[in-house]
């Protein structure tokens, strides 16, 4: 979901996304993740005032650090904080436009171990810095469901 936090409630607009994700897992317990997402489409673009950058332009570029907890021998639960950085998302204000900035990305989710090499994954995350209008910051919340290949 891409929508704006504050002011009016634009939460309800819901887009498909896509990421691709990348890491190295330094141990059982932590990794180091970095990640593109592309916000697809499905929302309203037509609204100036809330969608600076249509969404089907925008995407985000996010490194963030993993922990994880094993709770049997095939499941995990993980949680993960970092930044992204939006290249395409402006700053309103007072009527003039200034480059992007960094934000966050944190979230959690769960993972099952099929077999040695592929994992099944769960995952919720939520994106702030993805641009301003004079109606606020905008932000998203990814629900993910995926596959992991380890090699």
């Amino acid at each position: 979901m891409l929508g704006n936090p504050g002011g009016q409630n634009h939460d309800s607009d819901r887009l498909t996304a896509t990421t691709l994700y990348g890491g190295y897992r330094f141990s059982h317990g932590f990794a180091l993740e970095g990640a593109r997402t592309s916000f697809g489409s499905g929302v309203n673009t037509e609204d100036p005032v809330l969608y600076v950058t249509p969404a089907e332009q925008m995407s985000a570029w996010s490194l963030a650090g993993v922990g994880s907890v094993v709770l049997s021998g095939s499941l995990t639960l993980f949680a993960k904080l970092g930044v992204n950085f939006a290249p395409n998302a402006t700053y309103s204000s007072f009527a003039v436009d200034t480059a992007s900035r960094p934000g966050t990305v944190y979230g959690f989710g769960i993972s099952y171990q099929v077999s040695g090499q592929l994992e099944l994954r769960a995952q919720s995350e939520r994106y702030t810095g993805l641009g301003q209008t004079e109606n606020g910051q905008l932000e998203a919340t990814a629900l993910t469901f995926g596959a992991r290949l380890r090699f």
